[in-house]
């Protein structure tokens, strides 16, 4: 006798139609503000990561590190963020 190779699938569609509508609902101002600040949050993070592992790799006290590097937020009309340091202007980070 033949075996069947079919199954049956069933999927629940209705929080994800509802999750359409609800983000359908969002302006592009509001996810422009999201943006902002979900590449903000990630530049800070990636400032205090890299001065935490350089502090402990290259042993350079935290306020002279402080010193040469600087971090550029996003905002609304540049979503873009950037951690330099001071010299060569070595880019550590970029979140776009």
């Amino acid at each position: 006798m033949a075996r069947s190779n079919t199954a049956n699938v069933k999927f629940d569609v209705r929080e994800v139609e509802r999750l359409a509508k609800d983000l359908s609902k969002l302006s592009g101002e509001t996810i422009g503000a999201v943006t902002v600040t979900a590449l903000n949050q990630a530049i800070d993070s990636a400032y205090e990561l890299s001065r935490e592992r350089m502090n402990a790799g290259i042993n350079l006290d935290d306020p002279y590190l402080k010193r040469f590097m600087e971090v550029r937020p996003a905002t609304a009309g540049r979503p873009v963020a950037t951690l330099t340091t001071e010299g060569r202007q070595t880019r550590l980070a970029k979140f776009s």
